[in-house]
């Protein structure tokens, strides 16, 4: 539990192991120290010496999608290239995204980095006005301010240079949501706050650096199994964890030697396709941890503006020595009211999201929404010039699904009269979401707990390493639909939910509302 550092093996700890005899086991990795290769490991021993071996190749996938049918589609949309069928028709158009969990390839970011002629025309804005004390809300920019961000975004390649008239038009909105996205911000999209002025301001060699290290976090937490944060909180009930995802972070990119910003697109170049970092995990890490789950909701929401009321709250833990610890706290949804087709009208209905004990059996990987009859025609179709189409990105596969990436179903064990055991699927789930801004401002669900995109995957991987679980399959149940919006008759089918992967054991998760003193 104590934070974790670099650890440093003697010259005669790596003549130990021998060339020859790694040879004949396996394709030994290199191990790094420093930003150098200081001798070698098989992979299969990597994890005895403290070592964790992380994947530097451009064709990375995370675990929960490595044995999926979506690998492909990830690693294309990773590398920047949306030529792949089955992408989906808005891909090309949100072009970044690390805010739906898929960060960029380091080939992507090398070729960022070493952008000199975009470093020149970024260093040579002044960012005086940009940096001004803010506008008020509900009241636009001061166009010096437009001015000096559309030059940021014209030297970006996100706007055309000649549109930087100061005004915040259209075509400046859509290119300050690119920005945004390429910058992982969860700002509102194509709006000039705080956080996206003072992104903009930042050296984009900065930018690029940070957007290096997060990528690289990602692959650290995915391949040393981590979570805690650092958002889990101490109370009387349980203890939280330390953050041990940065500091291992920082351990890998020290021992990459990615953690200087002027030589890191050359380290890149020379690093190979796997590399062993030695990295201190927690001691309670072993690949079937005792680990139950927690959302504790918030004030009910009684219309569709969220703001300004207690959230609800998603918390993993673990048993320790038989104690609860809290590995992690993050925002998550709850239900409220929603448009729903009762019959052949379209009410709003209450959606309150039901407490007790559930469990999770199975976590589903890439799913494919399958929206309940009562879901209205026009929340499944997108507008596009000339009509309407099946919103197939909202169905899935895809980072846009309504589930997100990553889905763990909330069942109830149910004991039946004559003894058996027995679970009901209640339509409930914990999952990733293609809306991130759901979550950031708390708005109400259909009843599901969404989390983050990056958090959900987490979780997904975090699960994978520390519980035991079974093969992965294909749920081939299909679905079928005829939608009618606008005059426009369209069809809507799928022949596949996802990827399955039951755990041995149920993983429990209570639902119950917030704890308030009064007074």
């Amino acid at each position: 539990m104590t934070a974790l550092s670099l650890l440093v093996f003697s010259a005669a700890s790596f003549a130990a192991l021998g060339p020859a005899g790694d040879a004949a086991r396996c394709a030994p990795v290199p191990i790094y120290e420093g930003g150098a290769p200081r001798g070698g490991v098989c992979p299969a021993d990597a994890p005895a010496r403290g070592l964790v071996v992380v994947d530097l190749r451009d064709d990375w996938v995370p675990l929960p999608i490595a044995d999926t049918p979506y690998a492909e589609a990830w690693v294309a949309l990773a590398n920047e290239r949306f030529d792949v069928e089955g992408l989906g028709r808005r891909a090309a158009s949100d072009r970044y995204l690390e805010v739906w969990g898929i960060p960029p390839s380091l080939s992507i970011l090398r070729a960022r980095l070493e952008d000199a002629a975009r470093h020149a025309c970024d260093d040579a804005i002044d960012d005086g006005a940009l940096l001004a004390s803010a506008p008020a809300p509900g009241q636009r920019a001061p166009r010096d301010v437009v001015r000096v961000a559309q030059a940021h975004l014209a030297c970006a390649g996100l706007l055309d240079g000649r549109r930087a008239g100061g005004r915040l038009d259209a075509a400046t909105a859509r290119a300050l949501a690119l920005f945004q996205r390429r910058e992982a911000l969860l700002s509102p999209p194509g709006a000039l706050d705080e956080d996206t002025r003072a992104r903009l301001a930042a050296s984009s060699r900065a930018r690029d650096f940070a957007a290096l290290e997060r990528a690289l976090i990602e692959r650290v937490v995915e391949a040393a199994g981590l979570l805690e944060d650092g958002s889990a909180h101490w109370d009387a009930w349980a203890r939280g964890a330390p953050d041990v995802v940065e500091p291992a972070a920082r351990a890998a990119l020290v021992a990459l030697g990615l953690d200087d910003e002027g030589v890191a697109a050359e380290r890149l170049r020379a690093l190979p396709p796997f590399a062993a970092v030695a990295l201190r995990v927690p001691a309670y890490h072993d690949p079937n941890m005792d680990l139950f789950a927690e959302i504790e909701l918030g004030e009910p929401i009684d219309d569709d503006q969220a703001g300004g009321r207690d959230a609800p709250t998603f918390s993993l833990y673990a048993r320790v020595g038989g104690a609860p610890l809290r590995l992690v706290s993050w925002p998550t949804t709850q239900g409220g009211p929603q448009r729903e087709k009762v019959r052949d009208d379209v009410r709003v209905v209450d959606k309150s999201s039901p407490e007790g004990a559930f469990v999770w059996r199975a976590l589903w990987a890439a799913p494919s929404w399958y929206p309940p009859p009562t879901t209205p025609d026009d929340e499944l179709v997108l507008r596009v010039r000339g009509g309407v189409v099946v919103n197939d990105e909202t169905i899935g596969p895809s980072y846009r699904s309504a589930y997100g990436l990553a889905m763990l179903p909330h069942e109830l064990v149910r004991v039946e009269r004559d003894g058996d055991v027995v679970t009901v699927d209640t339509a409930v789930r914990t999952h990733g979401t293609g809306n991130p801004l759901s979550v950031v401002e708390a708005g109400p669900s259909h009843g599901c707990h969404r989390l983050l995109p990056r958090d959900a995957l987490r979780l997904a991987n975090f699960l994978l390493r520390h519980r035991a679980h079974g093969v992965p399959v294909q749920n081939t149940q299909a679905m079928s639909r005829d939608l009618e919006v606008r005059g426009a008759r369209l069809h809507l089918e799928r022949r596949s939910r996802g990827t399955v992967i039951p755990f041995d054991e149920p993983i429990p998760i209570e639902v119950r509302a917030m704890c308030r003193v009064s007074g």
